[in-house]
């Protein structure tokens, strides 16, 4: 090895170990004596970024592009400077550059299609595999270009008329193919999806490959061609063949639900003449009259389930979605409901599955059916003595409780709990040998009498109930450990009772990663400002919505290899998959609720200057006129065991639940404040208007400050100009209604009054012993946000100079409102102190301690554990609150500081 390229080698070296400083000095040196080396200035480059210094290291990394450099090394470097700063265009660019220098390099070819894909480039991508499938000769790379092609018609940017020419020039290109696509599966899979991607799809030829020799092969190793000849079938309404097809299958002992279900349609479509016009307007005839077929259907399935008995719950279920689609057409059957269900939970009522089995057909039963199930229920012996009798013991108090109404008293739901944690406590032995990572088989008891406390709180506003449902979670937490949903309800619980810090406890307890965080972090984040006390040194909340979106930052990265491995691998079944998935999380819901609630957290901590607001607003900006979301929160873990009237989920959430109107609502407000902190003539009906659907995500107190915010937008734009005037078209407005535009009149006085309410509600809610803690915590957040909204619409009066304008009466007057608001924003951080006290104190946790008395038991759910429970709830709520009140005092204190 040379001499240079030892300290090429020691240059990789000091960035591998993370030696920057290292490795820029030697870069130095080398670069005196050869001072036109790309390899070295890129090498310098990716340094000088490891370190932080980002002018320097994109200087020279201009530099190097500029030379259009060849050799894989460069690239390669370059390639990781260039992602780092997120300039996908310039590694296209990078790479085509190359291929064209050296066109009969397939590598370099291969990298710059590899670049194209990344980021969705299908027309550049299409052409590059084009180029290189006619150099080259390689039949992969002719799929590559049919796959990109494909893709390009199916982005939403493509025009409506090039589509049909793009999908005809994929169908020529695999006409041109050495290996035919009926080679592999998913091959196929691609042929296939061009076919049915054509308007109107050619059913026929593909119907005509599925049915060739090879083409049955595939179908028979593969899910996926499979479900795509069944989309043929459906679309040429081949029902009868379809459902012979199903059949057969179902007889050869296949027992995916998908082919009941498919067999079950079939036979209802033939039934029933379909309407969609998708296919032939006639089917085939029918060989039997329609009641025979619908008969010798059930009798098929009926023999599949004799024959599976309890091996296999499909046949079974494939009975009961038989009765619910004959139901919902009128059609009366031999079998009723009531039998189907009783005969399915004498076979399967000793598995934890069977309430969730049943649940959907439990909704059909009309009210005296319900009587008859419950009265079926009441049968069945109540046992705990083995596994298999605990489950069916569980099963009946599930049903029972989703098909009985919601209990009239408190007092029912308290004994049905008393109930159930006596059955827990005899059913823990059973668990004695089981190691700690496993879950105790009683678990859902301790559930169901979570469930009927929150009922129970709920009728009679007693939040003693909460408190015990607190204590029964936590101490079945110490046998089960990893319950993730004793976690998500004990979250739920101590959000209700002000008290963040334990339920980001058992949040992180679960140990959420990657898409969890985007599915689950709802949960903590959801309306996450009203525990925010980041102005007093708490920035845990603000932290843990930086640590939730970092999977959106690695799914930028990330997602884009996997989609590169599926090319190189050929599983262009999987392609459509990966952008599917890249899109969900590119334009998740939870997201954006996440970026607005961080927002609102930051800007009481630090609010907004005439220099950052520029920036903010673009990034509001960008978010709003987004024309998609995709809802992926996932509130199906909770554990739902109540009536089916009601919702474990709405009784335990902090208000309705957030979502895209809510999001819109705060944003607009944002963006309306910081557009007149920069522009006061700034008027836009579209950030002015609040839909009924947008309130209704609202909680009582979020109305009334959206009301203030009108206020302050009326009261100190007495320019803004009325609905019905003509205002510039923005990237992407929403119709408005002008009854959505509030009437507000805004004076120095109404904006006085938000700040004296907001105080005399938080009184009202420390008295009134039927409100929650939260609640206090909620109106006091939104009183200190207030006077952020304030600062940031006053910023153009108070930050202008001008003797005249600094006495003109509308600027003394922001200045008396912002006074009157900061002393009663003190006052209100006294009330949540002295509040925070009054729960620390002893005699408060004795008192709630006496009143879990008769949820003790000697099973180490005794007087100390609930005691030990009830100080670590009122130790944490007075820190909470006590915490709360000084960050006011900081925020208050600060803004005096302005003032004078």
């Amino acid at each position: 090895m040379s001499m240079d390229a030892k300290k090429l080698r020691s240059i990789y070296d000091a960035i591998d170990i993370g030696s920057y400083k290292l490795a820029v000095q030697t870069c130095n040196k080398l670069l005196k004596k050869s001072p036109n080396s790309g390899l070295i200035k890129a090498l310098k480059s990716l340094a000088l970024l490891r370190s932080t210094k980002l002018d320097e290291a994109i200087s020279l990394c201009d530099e190097v592009l500029a030379t259009k450099p060849t050799d894989e090394d460069t690239l390669l470097i370059l390639t990781q400077v260039l992602r780092h700063l997120e300039r996908h265009e310039d590694i296209i660019t990078l790479f085509d550059d190359a291929f064209k220098k050296q066109p009969t390099n397939e590598e370099l070819g291969t990298q710059a299609f590899m670049a194209m894909i990344r980021i969705g480039g299908w027309k550049a991508a299409q052409q590059v595999s084009l180029k290189m499938s006619k150099t080259f000769r390689d039949p992969r790379l002719l799929y590559w270009c049919i796959m990109c092609t494909v893709l390009q018609a199916e982005d939403p940017t493509t025009p409506a008329a090039t589509k049909p020419i793009l999908l005809s020039l994929a169908l020529r290109l695999l006409s041109n193919a050495t290996i035919p696509s009926l080679s592999t599966p998913d091959k196929f899979h691609l042929h296939l999806s061009i076919l049915l991607g054509h308007e109107p799809p050619q059913l026929d030829e593909a119907r005509r490959l599925l049915e060739t020799e090879q083409g049955t092969r595939l179908r028979e190793v593969s899910l996926t061609v499979e479900e795509l000849r069944r989309t043929v079938w459906n679309k040429l309404g081949l029902w009868e063949e379809e459902r012979e097809l199903c059949m057969k299958g179902l007889q050869n002992g296949d027992r995916n639900w998908i082919v009941f279900l498919s067999f079950i349609e079939s036979t209802f479509a033939l039934i029933s003449p379909r309407d969609d016009k998708e296919g032939p307007e006639t089917t085939l005839a029918l060989t039997s009259p329609p009641s025979q077929l619908l008969g010798k259907t059930r009798d098929f399935l009926a023999s599949i389930s004799q024959k599976d008995g309890a091996g296999e719950r499909g046949g079974h279920l494939a009975l009961l979605e038989i009765e619910k689609r004959a139901r919902a057409r009128n059609i009366a059957l031999a079998t009723s409901l009531l039998v189907l269900l009783q005969d399915y939970f004498n076979i399967f009522g000793d598995k934890s599955c069977c309430f969730e089995d049943l649940k959907p057909y439990l909704d059909l039963l009309a009210a005296e059916e319900s009587d008859v199930w419950l009265q079926f229920l009441q049968t069945v012996p109540i046992s705990v003595e083995s596994i298999h009798e605990l489950r069916r013991t569980i099963n009946v108090q599930k049903f029972s409780r989703y098909v009985k109404p919601v209990p009239g008293d408190a007092d029912t739901e308290s004994s049905n709990a008393t109930l159930f944690l006596s059955l827990y406590f005899q059913a823990l032995p059973l668990g004695n040998d089981l190691p700690d990572t496993e879950l105790q088989p009683a678990d859902d008891l301790i559930l169901l009498a979570g469930n009927a406390l929150v009922s129970g709180w709920l009728i009679s506003n007693d939040y003693a109930l909460l408190l015990q449902a607190i204590c029964i979670l936590e101490y079945a937490l110490q046998r089960s450990k990893h319950n993730y949903q004793f976690h998500l309800l004990l979250v739920r619980l101590y959000h209700l009772m002000g008290a963040p810090n334990l339920a980001m406890e058992h949040y992180r307890a679960m140990d959420i990663k990657q898409t969890q965080c985007d599915t689950l972090s709802h949960f903590v984040l959801a309306r996450a400002s009203t525990f925010s006390t980041a102005n007093n040194g708490d920035l845990s909340l603000i932290a843990e919505c930086l640590e939730a979106t970092h999977i959106y930052q690695s799914n930028t990265l990330e997602t884009p290899e996997m989609l590169t491995k599926a090319f190189q691998f050929e599983k262009y079944s999987q392609i459509r998959e990966f952008i599917e998935f890249e899109d969900l999380l590119d334009n998740s819901l939870q997201r954006d609720l996440i970026k607005i609630e961080h927002l609102r957290m930051r800007f009481v901590l630090e609010p907004p200057t005439q220099d950052t607001l520029p920036m903010e607003l673009q990034e509001l900006d960008f978010v709003f006129y987004k024309n998609d979301h995709h809802d992926n929160r996932d509130y199906s873990v909770l554990p739902e065991y109540q009536s089916k009237s009601s919702s474990l989920d709405s009784q335990t959430s902090l208000g309705p639940r957030p979502s895209l109107n809510y999001f819109n609502v705060f944003t607009k407000l944002y963006m309306r404040a910081m557009s007149k902190a920069t522009d006061p003539d700034f008027h836009s009906p579209n950030l002015t208007a609040f839909t009924e659907a947008e309130r209704a995500e609202l909680t009582e107190h979020e109305r009334s400050f959206v009301l203030f915010s009108h206020t302050l937008s009326s009261w100190l734009s007495p320019q803004e100009k009325p609905p019905n005037q003509d205002t510039p078209a923005e990237d992407t407005p929403p119709a408005v209604n002008e009854h959505d535009i509030p009437v507000v009149i805004g004076t120095a006085e109404a904006a006085i009054k938000f700040f004296d309410d907001s105080l005399a509600s938080i009184k009202r809610a420390i008295e009134d012993t039927t409100s929650l803690p939260w609640e206090a915590l909620h109106i006091a957040s939104l009183a200190q946000e207030a006077l952020v909204l304030l600062g940031i619409q006053a910023m153009p009066f108070l930050t202008t100079t001008g003797k005249k304008k600094v006495d003109s009466q509308l600027v003394q007057a922001i200045k008396s409102v912002r006074a009157k608001a900061t002393s009663t924003l003190l006052d209100i951080a006294t009330e949540l102190i002295q509040y925070g006290e009054q729960e620390g104190a002893p005699d408060r946790r004795r008192a709630l301690a006496k009143e879990c008395e008769v949820i003790q038991s000697s099973n180490g759910l005794d007087h100390d554990f609930v005691y030990g429970i009830v100080k670590k709830l009122t130790d944490s709520r007075r820190a909470t609150f006590s915490n709360f009140g000084k960050g006011i005092n900081k925020q208050s204190k600060g803004a005096r500081v302005v003032e004078a």
